[in-house]
Order: C-alpha cells, then structure tokens, then sequence
C-alpha cells in the first residue's frame, strides 16, 4: 500500500481531524485540510475572513468552495485536486481568483497528500493558502514575509467606535492589535507626534458626523525599528451602507520623499499598480499624466495610447458630455463619486465609480480612483426588474383574480398590457373548445387616430370576429412558454385573412417582431396574446409575458370555474326541487291505496253487509295492497338505483304466460272498479305459445306494469292494448292507449331522474316508474322509447333481445291458461316461524282452508326445538328472516343439519337478489317475498308437498 511521505506523521493519530483543528488554532496562519471522510474543505479562520466566507462545523462543501472560484479558473483548480484524490500527483501550487464581496481578488494556494486510508485510498490532503491580490499587478517581487505590508484596509462602525483589519493578517505596519476590534488611535499613541494625533482624531470624528463621503489625511509615523515612513489614511462612506466606513492606511514613502522635511516631489508609485482599481493622474492642464497597470489591461490601451486625448475621449463615448462631465469632477475637488460608463477596446462596457484622491501631500496632480461596480450595477438592474415584474405581476393578479369578471377580464387585461408594454400593440383572443372557434376580443396599445384609420383602411372591425381554427393549428398554439414567432401575419392567419389584410396590419402597427403567449393550463386552452413590435423583446420583456398569461389563465380558470359550480348549484337545487317535489307526488299515491285499505277495512266490521258487498270490500283491499306494494317496490329499486345496486336475475320466461296473468290481473282490476268505458285488449303473434326469454321475470313484470298503470291512470275511456312483436333478433313489447298523450317536448323529460311532467302538462305523469322502468330495461340489454301526441294517445315501446324460439303451436286457448288449479295439503304439517302474530294468523287461515296443519315458532331457536323434538312429523317450513334470539339463517342451518330433507321456505320483506342469494346460501329451498300473495303461496308449496 503506497503512502505519501507526509503520511507516517498523522497516521496513527486517535483523531486526525480534531489534531488538525489543534493546528488551525494554533498556528492562525493560511492552513487548509480536506478529509475524505466529511468530504469538506476545512479552513482557518484566517481564510474564512479573507475570503468572507462562512463556514459551520462541518467546513466548506467542495462544489460550494468551487462555485466562488472565477469560472476561468475553476476548471484548472478542479483538476488539479482531482489529481491529488487520485493519487497522480503529491503535491500541487495554483494561482486562482475568488469571489469576495463582489470582486475577483487573486489568492494562491499549496497543497499535499497527507494520509492514505486502509484501502491505499487518498484520506486527508493538507495546504496553505496565501492572498497575492496586492502583488499580482506590480512588476517587483512580492514582499516577503519579514518585511511590512505597504497597504491595509480596515472597516469602521460609528455606532460602537471600533476598528476591524480587513487583512489576512492583525500586524500590520508592526501594529498589533489586541482582539478583532480595536482602536486605530489608540494603537498610533506612542508612533505617532502627540499633536499630529490629536489633529487625526479631532478630523476623523468631524467625518464620521459629517455628511461627506470621503476623507483623507497623511502623517509621520515612527515604528519600533527606528524608521520613519509616511502614511496616509483614506476612507470612504457607502450610501448603501451608512453604518460601515471602510478605508485603508497607505504606506507613501515610496510615493513622497523629504528635502530635510521642506518640499516633496512626486515619485509615481509601483503602490498604484497593486489593485484591482482604475487610477489616473492628471496635471494642472487637465491632462493625463497617469494610468496604472491594472487601468492598462483592463482597458486595452497602453499608457502611451492614453496620453492622446482624442483616444481617452473614446472611453467615454456613451454620451457626448460624459467626458465633459468627467473633468469638470477631476477640477472640481468634489467629494462625491461620480459614476459613468466606459467603454474598453474590445468593445466591451463597465460601470465605474470614480472618487478624487484628496491632496496627496502636496502633490500637484490630480489622482482619481475608479472602482468597477460593473457587477453591483448588473446586480441592482437585475433587482430592479425582479421588483417590476413582482409588482407587475402582484397588481395584475389582484385585478383580474379580484376584481375582474367574466364581462371585462380581457377589456382588463388589455389596460395592463398598455400600461406595462406601452410602446406595443397587443391582440387579445379566446378560445371556445365546443366548436374550435377563437374570438378577437380586443386590440390594446393603439391610439384613437392610428386605430380609425386602420379600420378605414381595412375596411372591417376585427374586433368581436370569429376565426374557426384547424385542430391542428390550436395544437400548435397551445403553447406554456412566450415565443417569438418568425412566420408573417399572413402566414400565422393560415389564409384566414387576405395577403392585403395581412399587410395593412404590419403597415398600420409597424411590425417588424411578432411574439406569442397562451392561455393554457391543464391540458385545457383558454386563448391567448399576440403581440405587435418594431423591436425585438428583451427576455425579461418575454418572462413578463410569460407571467401575464400565466395570472390571466387563473383568472380565466376561475371564472369559469365558478361558472361552473354555479350551473352544478342551480342544477342542484333543481333537481332537489324535483325530488322534493316527486317525495310529495309519491306520498300521496301512497296515501292513496292506504285511504282505500283502511276505509273498506273499517266498512268490514258492519255486521249487516251481504256476502256481495263484503266480498267486493276484500277484492278492493287486496288491489289497493298490491298496489301499495308495487308503490313500496318502486321507491326501494330508486333508490337501489340511486346505489347502484340494482340487480338482474335471468331465467327462462315464458312471455306469453306472462302477458296473460298480467292480461287477468288489470282486467279483474277494470272489473272491480267498474271502468266499463275503457277496453283492455292483448295482442300475442300466432304460433308462439312456448316462446321463451332469456330475463329477469320480475324485473320485466315490473316494467309492463309501470307503463300500463300509466296508461290506464291518463285514458278516460277508449282503449289500452298491450302485447309485442317480433323482429329478427328482437322482441318489442308494447303498450299502446287512446289517452291524453304526451307534448313531445316533454317526452325525454319523464324519464330523468326525478322528473315529473308538471301541473297542466299530461296531468302530473309519475316519472318515478317510469324512471326505474328505463334502468332495468337497461340492464336487461333493452331499449325503452315513447311515440305520442297531445289528444291522440301513447304508445310506449319496449325491445330485448331475443333469446329463445317456440318450438311448436298449441291448441290451449286463453280460458284454459287462465283456470285456478284446486289447493290440497291435506295430512300436512307446516312450521310457521315469525315473531309477528298477525302474520302467523294470516298464514294459519290459508294453510288450514287448505287442509294442512300448522305449528308456530315465535324465533329461530323455537324452530329448532320444535323440529329436534317432531323432527319426522313436519313436512315443511316458512321460515321468516329478520327474528329476535335467533335470526332465520342461523335456524335454517341448524335445521338442515337435524333433517336435511325438511323443505325450508324463506318468506320476508326482503327482496333485493342479495338477499335471495344469502338464503339459498344458508340452505333454503325457496323464496317468497311478502306481502305474501295466496297463489304464489300455494305454487311454491306445491313444489314441495305434492311432489
């Protein structure tokens, strides 16, 4: 395993990275380190306070350390550390720039592996970092470490009066200073004359209350080491920052010399050449007579090429009086900066803040400084912007999403695009989805006289026209970014305007550059903004846009967002209205029956009735109840339906045995209600006796005769026919009146949900069966369809497929179809189990007319003593579902497992297929719902007791 020389020093430390911190405290010197393990740069606060950078426990990320490295130099200083974790190379020195408040300044560093892991891995690379911004633009050597530093900046706080070195280093000129803020004056106190202190200080508190932004003033100074020198201390105020005073001492021996302390004579300094600032001289004519290095490269000019001043006015060209204004501020001995713009030879422009150099010890020209604030000024511009388009884009959003409706968004719209593009002509359209139409709805940015006259010219508004776009086309446009749009206005209309037109337009707006915007948002396109210019689009102008079609698609979202709950609203409170309504219909049908049942109930207990009349009492009760029934079915599958919990059970039907009980039923119904003046006809095609469907009986029972109620409720006399016909693949049942018939335009309506046919039109039709009609027809594979007018009648199909064939005629006739077959359960017992005593009655009356013999069971578990104690002697049990102690599916089972071959009959109220399936699941072996009709009764226990 190779290991680097420096290895064996740190390898066998118990904590390499707290041993490292013990040196950066210790030494305080420019030391650095990177461990492999927290793969962060650790460095000294020394560095961290030169580069201004700050740094947590863990140090200093790679990729955030690189970042602050000038882009020119990154590439190289990335390399040559990705050689060092690569073990290419040992060691390593660079020269870089790094960004310190705003400024590139120049540092250097050293660097060397330190340790290796236990793979051979590279752990841990130390370094030393040194600032060479002062000696990176003078020609002489750098100076040494042993020899003073000629220039230090320092920062001041007038609120807490101290002192803070802004250098790498605390000793400065062989001044120490005690902590990181001191006091300057102090410190002088002993090198400097006790009067020439007093007028430092008295002149430097004069500044700091003063409103002048500079100062400067120059002293003998007598170090330690016997030698005299010259300094001078400047300062200057930051509007941006009046709390902070920065400024420098500056050693000028080197600029000054003494004539036994008389007169001095300017040496010009290699000191200027030392920093990143533009410094020129000039003499009393106003000429140049000085330019520093770093004034030299930056600019592209020598020093002798500057001399000339045709050539230094080139550097002020922007404006024609800049360099006017330029001098007049080098002559005034002004103490504000003043700022321009110049322009170097590569044609590039920098920002420059130039500040006099007071009276530099009597020397006779003129100096000013120029610091590059090009970057702050792009900064500031960048920030301006920022809080343009915020505001822009605050105020237009508080507009159209708080005040704007569907009305006058874009009229809205269109004010702000005045305002904030106020040199552009702006389009404005929407869009309609329904029919790919786009609406012009208004041209903003033009004045009155230029708007009459393009209209005149063009000889048509095109505001309010309506253009139908290809689908195509609005996929094009459906764009989410402003784009530039580099085809003609004639080329964009895709010939939906003339070439003229097309020309008249660009004539009219001067438009040369054509950009574009839309109104998008979640797959949906609202429209969008055309814009007219004679200038290109800066992109800001473009993000600008970007972010006006962005707030105008909320607002748009918004609006018909609200729209549309609105219509959901109303919608709601319509059809809560309809079943508010349809409640108050369905309620009285029901009171209806019930009226009847309990009124020839109650004529039933006179005692002087006849026979006749008693039994026509009965024959009325036992219609109003099944109708009453019907009424409850009808209101338990809406609301199966409003579930969707509607089910179909499919057997083989014999339609035509269906048609005719249905036939037998409504006309003893006639019968018995004396409607002698309607006739009820059926109509059955010849040669389809055994004719069978594939369906749900019940269900199409139900359905027939809905419609039929409907007919015989609205015919008052004439006829009602019902029966069908077949038609390829199809069966179409139909029922036909001679009624009052129905408005077309109403005709769809009776079948919503909870519709009805008002007062006035078609007599208050009940929507409610007929509703439930239509979905069961549906989930029988069907379709159910109204033929009708106003006096003439109704006729109410009804198709299914057809899934079976007859298979031959027969020569029974209707009378034969339509005979009661004789009931005789003599010698039977039957187990009645129902916690009801009237339901026991009633089923004991039958069952006993009938010739059986009945026992009762209160609950499931009586049952199932009963039938564990007579196991033999019960031949079959109705056994009702919902029971106390002991419900029916928990006593049919336990039954079942006494005597499997007792038949069991469930008989309840339930009656949805679910609960069908759970007693055929607990053993059951049929299935009655009541209220129980005596001849479904009699057949399901035939089944069983006569078989």
């Amino acid at each position: 395993m190779r290991k680097s020389n420096a290895n064996h020093l740190f390898y066998n430390a118990p904590n390499t990275r707290e041993f490292f911190g013990h040196i950066q405290r210790f030494l305080e010197v420019g030391f650095w380190y990177w461990d492999s393990k927290s793969n962060h740069i650790h460095f000294s606060k020394k560095i961290l306070a030169a580069m201004g950078i700050k740094s947590d426990d863990e140090g200093i990320a790679l990729d955030d350390f690189f970042s602050a490295v000038h882009p020119e130099d990154k590439k190289v200083l990335q390399k040559a550390f990705t050689r060092l974790l690569s073990d290419k190379a040992t060691s390593g020195d660079l020269e870089f720039r790094i960004l310190r408040k705003g400024y590139w300044r120049w540092a250097r560093t050293k660097a060397t592996v330190a340790e290796h892991d236990e793979q051979g891995n590279v752990s841990i690379i130390i370094g030393k970092f040194f600032d060479i911004d002062t000696t990176k633009y003078t020609p002489q050597p750098a100076v040494t470490e042993k020899k003073n530093i000629y220039f230090s900046f320092f920062s001041f706080r007038p609120s807490d009066n101290t002192f803070q070195w802004l250098n790498p280093r605390q000793a400065i000129f062989n001044l120490k200073s005690t902590g990181k803020s001191f006091s300057l004056f102090e410190e002088l106190r002993g090198f400097v004359s006790v009067g020439e202190l007093n007028q430092i200080t008295q002149r430097w508190r004069q500044f700091v209350k003063s409103t002048e932004l500079s100062f400067s003033m120059g002293f003998n100074y007598n170090g330690p080491e016997k030698l005299s020198r010259r300094l001078k201390i400047i300062a200057s105020k930051y509007l941006s920052d009046v709390d902070v005073i920065e400024g420098a001492i500056v050693d000028i021996s080197s600029v000054v010399s003494w004539d036994d302390g008389d007169g001095r004579k300017l040496k010009y300094p290699s000191l200027l050449n030392m920093h990143q600032l533009f410094v020129f001289g000039f003499d009393s004519t106003n000429n140049l007579s000085f330019c520093n290095k770093y004034s030299e490269k930056i600019l592209g000019y020598k020093q002798s090429e500057l001399f000339e001043e045709q050539l230094l006015r080139k550097l002020f060209i922007p404006s024609p009086d800049t360099y006017k204004r330029f001098i007049d501020f080098v002559k005034s001995g002004g103490t504000r900066p003043f700022e321009c713009i110049i322009i170097c030879k590569d044609g590039s422009e920098r920002v420059v803040s130039w500040s006099l150099v007071q009276d530099v010890d009597n020397i006779h020209d003129t100096f000013v400084v120029g610091r590059d604030i090009t970057f702050l000024r792009q900064v500031e511009e960048k920030n301006d912007k920022l809080e343009s388009r915020i505001s822009n884009v605050s105020y237009l959003t508080e507009k159209l999403l708080l005040h704007a409706n569907e009305e006058n968004l874009f009229v809205v719209l269109g004010e702000e695009l005045e305002r904030i593009f106020s040199k552009k002509v702006s389009l404005i359209f929407s869009y309609d989805s329904s029919d790919n139409f786009i609406t012009i709805e208004g041209m903003f940015g033009v004045s009155h006289r230029v708007w009459e006259s393009f209209i005149n010219e063009l000889g048509w508004n095109p505001v309010g026209r309506r253009f139908m776009l290809k689908p195509e086309i609005i996929e094009l446009i459906s764009t989410r970014q402003p784009i530039k749009v580099s085809k003609s206005i004639y080329e964009i209309s895709d010939g939906l305007i003339s070439v003229s037109a097309a020309k008249i337009i660009e004539k009219n707006f001067n438009v040369d550059e054509i950009y574009y915007c839309s109104f998008y948002a979640n797959s949906r396109f609202y429209g969008g903004i055309v814009v007219f210019d004679s200038l290109p689009s800066t992109d800001f102008e473009l993000s600008v846009m970007g972010d006006i079609a962005n707030t105008t698609t909320l607002a748009l979202n918004k609006i018909l967002s609200e729209k549309e709950y609105s219509k959901q609203i109303e919608n709601l409170k319509q059809l809560n209205n309809r079943k508010l309504h349809l409640l108050s219909h369905v309620s009285h049908e029901i009171r209806t029956p019930l009226n009847a049942i309990l009124g020839f109930s109650q004529l039933l207990s006179n005692s002087e009735l006849n026979d006749t009349t008693k039994n026509q009492y009965i024959n009325i009760i036992n219609s109003k109840g099944k109708l009453l029934t019907r009424l409850i079915n009808d209101i338990i599958d809406f609301n199966k339906i409003e579930k969707g919990e509607l089910t179909i059970v499919r057997s083989a039907v014999n339609i035509n045995k269906l048609l005719l009980d249905i036939y037998s039923f409504y006309s003893n119904e006639l019968e018995l209600f004396k409607r002698e003046n309607i006739e009820l006809r059926i109509s059955i095609p010849q040669g389809t006796d055994f004719l069978e469907l594939f369906t749900d009986e019940g269900r199409l029972v139900q359905v027939i005769e809905n419609i039929i109620d409907n007919a015989l409720k609205f015919t008052e006399r004439g006829t009602v026919e019902f029966g069908y016909t077949i038609e390829q693949d199809k069966i179409c049942i139909f029922v036909r009146d001679t009624g009052v018939g129905i408005d077309p335009k109403m005709q769809e309506l009776i079948f919503e949900k909870y519709r009805q046919i008002e007062a006035g039109q078609s007599n208050n039709i009940n929507g409610l069966g007929l509703r439930i009609s239509k979905e069961i027809v549906s989930l029988l594979n069907g379709t159910i369809s109204i033929i009708s007018q106003l006096g003439t009648g109704t006729t109410v199909n009804v198709e299914l497929p057809l899934m079976g064939k007859d298979s031959y005629s027969s020569n029974l006739d209707e009378e034969s179809l339509l005979m009661e077959r004789r009931v005789d359960f003599k010698n039977k017992v039957i187990l009645i189990v129902d916690d009801e005593e009237v339901n026991y009655l009633i089923l004991n009356e039958l069952l006993t007319v009938w010739g059986a013999t009945t026992l009762w069971a209160k609950n499931g578990k009586e049952a199932v003593d009963l039938v564990n104690s007579i196991n033999q002697n019960i031949d079959a049990v109705l056994m009702d579902i919902r029971m106390p102690v002991m419900d029916g599916y928990a006593a049919t089972m336990e039954i079942k497992q006494i005597n499997p071959k007792i038949p069991i009959i469930a008989q309840t109220a339930y009656a949805s297929e679910e609960d069908r399936l759970k007693a055929e699941a607990a053993g059951c072996n049929g299935y009655i719902t009541k209220p129980i009709e005596t001849s479904v009764l009699s057949e399901v226990l035939e089944i069983f007791l006569n078989a």
